[in-house]
């Protein structure tokens, strides 16, 4: 019996392995994945915008964040939580993620919004190029 049950819990094969580092950082991989990211009809690789700007009104309204706050979006991304937090008056974002592609796109959209915000692009170990946009 013990057998059964632990086959069935096993993971499917296709998720036995970690594969968000090819997603993010195959080059043509990548450039797929944000197109799908920033897809406001589909929720393919992310969230709807309404469930963002929800969970971005819950955030700055159940911690009283404010000019005065800092955060950071860990797993940023293309930034669709660190722009909404930024667009709502919040002092200090960072936004940290792996994906050089995605983060390059958070990047343009602060500069055109004429955000501040610090992009970081890193690893789980170390923590490879810092840009402050002002």
């Amino acid at each position: 019996m013990f057998k059964k049950l632990n086959d069935a819990t096993e993971k499917p094969q296709v998720w036995s392995a970690y594969t968000a580092d090819l997603l993010w950082t195959d080059t043509h991989i990548a450039k797929q994945m944000l197109a799908f990211h920033l897809n406001p009809d589909i929720e393919a690789a992310s969230r709807s915008f309404s469930f963002i700007d929800e969970s971005v009104d819950w955030l700055v309204n159940e911690f009283g964040l404010n000019a005065y706050s800092k955060t950071i979006d860990f797993g940023c991304g293309p930034g669709l939580y660190t722009q909404r937090l930024k667009s709502r008056g919040i002092g200090t974002v960072v936004g940290l993620d792996f994906s050089e592609n995605s983060l390059r796109y958070a990047k343009q959209q602060a500069e055109q919004a004429g955000w501040r915000l610090s992009i970081v692009l890193a690893t789980t170990l170390t923590i490879k190029k810092q840009e402050r946009l002002i």
